[in-house]
């Protein structure tokens, strides 16, 4: 795959605690890869969303659960950079329809959930999920067979597909997801682009595998003891001992 867009959205809760309420936009973020190359990245603060989060700290003395530290230790700088919700529309809507109508793939770390923000945000279904290929199925069908079904775990037995694991591996140790929009949607896109050049035999197939083996093992990460099938959604499933 050689032109693709890369999408990402960054979210906070509704409150301090608020894990699993709303998912508040608060910023919006792509890259766009044409022939096999980065063409532009482009990050957009949404202010009212921003707004919002002072809001929530003014009253509780805490911003939302998951409020980036970045912004909140400089958050008039950022508020500066921000821009109206309508501004940020335009951008989603404009991006989108580039990758439409010159046939782009529109790639997504996690599909459903960067659709289900934008529907939110936008007030209407704007990207369905059947139009946004996943870029964790890409890996998975990326692995060799044999390590797909023992692919590094957390001590909570979730695979460690998250990009935060991924990102360091896939590109190196000087590349971290930051959790700004632009940045992660950049690193997501130069993984999309070594999983293809991987199928071109340009990388070690056994690679991804090694690279998550070894993260654990320098973090002191345990890795799950159970074992884990991959259905044909491409999710790992847990199978019970015995």
């Amino acid at each position: 795959m050689k032109n693709f867009l890369m999408i990402d959205t960054e979210t906070f809760g509704d409150l301090r605690y608020d894990a699993c309420g709303e998912k508040n936009l608060y910023e919006f973020g792509f890259t766009l890869v044409l022939k096999g190359q980065v063409s532009i990245t482009r990050a957009y603060l949404c202010r009212d969303s921003i707004e919002y989060a002072e809001s929530v700290y003014d009253e509780t003395g805490y911003f939302p659960t998951y409020f980036p530290d970045r912004i909140a230790r400089d958050f008039d700088a950022y508020i500066a950079r921000a821009i109206d919700r309508i501004n940020v529309a335009d951008v989603i809507c404009r991006a989108i329809d580039y990758a439409r109508k010159n046939r782009i793939a529109i790639v997504a770390k996690n599909p459903a959930f960067d659709c289900a923000v934008l529907e939110k945000y936008m007030g209407f279904n704007l990207l369905d999920v059947s139009e946004c290929r996943d870029m964790q199925a890409m890996l998975v069908k990326a692995l060799p067979k044999k390590y797909a079904f023992s692919v590094p775990h957390t001590s909570s037995g979730l695979a460690t597909f998250r990009a935060d694991y991924l990102v360091p591996f896939m590109l190196g140790s000087d590349f971290v997801q930051e959790h700004d929009a632009g940045g992660d949607s950049l690193n997501q896109a130069l993984i999309v682009l070594k999983l293809a050049k991987r199928k071109q035999g340009k990388s070690n197939s056994t690679q991804v595998f090694q690279m998550m083996q070894e993260y654990h093992a320098r973090l002191n990460i345990p890795l799950y003891s159970g074992t884990f099938t991959l259905p044909k959604n491409g999710r790992p499933k847990k199978v019970k001992k015995g």
